[in-house]
């Protein structure tokens, strides 16, 4: 796994729980593992209290699109997010915008 796909995968785990992954390993584990994990993904650069933003992240708008692409397709078994979000209002402020930072 990427860099970037280990992002990805924690900012979607986030979409699907509310939650964040240091959060869950933090309450699945203990606060001295999920310590240790966190410490691990940041030496990869990867940060597992990220949480998934489409509304002011522009990266995570786009993630939403290919999600929402595949949905509509049936190549993924489409999957609701727990976060409050309406993706037809994010296709409309990100529409033609440039990457935000």
């Amino acid at each position: 796994m990427t860099r970037t796909e280990g992002q990805i995968l924690v900012k979607l785990i986030h979409r699907q729980t509310g939650t964040t992954a240091f959060d869950l390993v933090k309450e699945l584990r203990s606060s001295w593992r999920a310590f240790w994990y966190s410490t691990t993904a940041k030496m990869f650069k990867i940060s597992l209290r990220k949480k998934f933003d489409p509304q002011n992240v522009h990266e995570d708008y786009l993630i939403e699109d290919i999600l929402q692409r595949a949905f509509a397709t049936s190549r993924i078994e489409r999957q609701e997010s727990v976060l409050d979000y309406d993706y037809l209002t994010l296709s409309n402020k990100w529409k033609g915008s440039k990457k935000k930072k």
